[in-house]
């Protein structure tokens, strides 16, 4: 039985399939990738995505918190912070920098 992130994850194939220059769909299979562990297919997708739209701050977002994952602490906080100067008041982003900026403190 597939879970649910599979079933997605096909269903964002088709979209690209169909039209692959949406940055919108790219990051949201970036994010998927992410959330099932597979994280180089995640900032492939999400490198993309920002590459036709470098203000996505959802893109963004969900590569700084890939980055974090991958133990690049360094480009987590940047993504992370640019997704903020987009849009200051989101509180999941800013919750996602805080732990990264813990990390960072942690590692010094």
């Amino acid at each position: 039985m597939m879970g649910r992130h599979e079933e997605s994850l096909i269903d964002l194939t088709k979209s690209l399939e169909i039209k692959p220059d949406d940055a919108f769909v790219l990051s949201t299979r970036g994010d998927t990738y992410r959330l099932m562990d597979r994280y180089d297919a995640s900032l492939v997708d999400l490198n993309k995505s920002l590459e036709m739209d470098p203000n996505n701050e959802n893109a963004l977002a969900f590569r700084g918190v890939t980055h974090r994952l991958m133990g690049n602490y360094i480009e987590s906080f940047a993504d992370l912070d640019r997704s903020l100067e987009i849009n200051p008041n989101d509180m999941w982003v800013q919750n996602q920098r805080q732990i990264t900026d813990r990390l960072l403190y942690d590692l010094l």
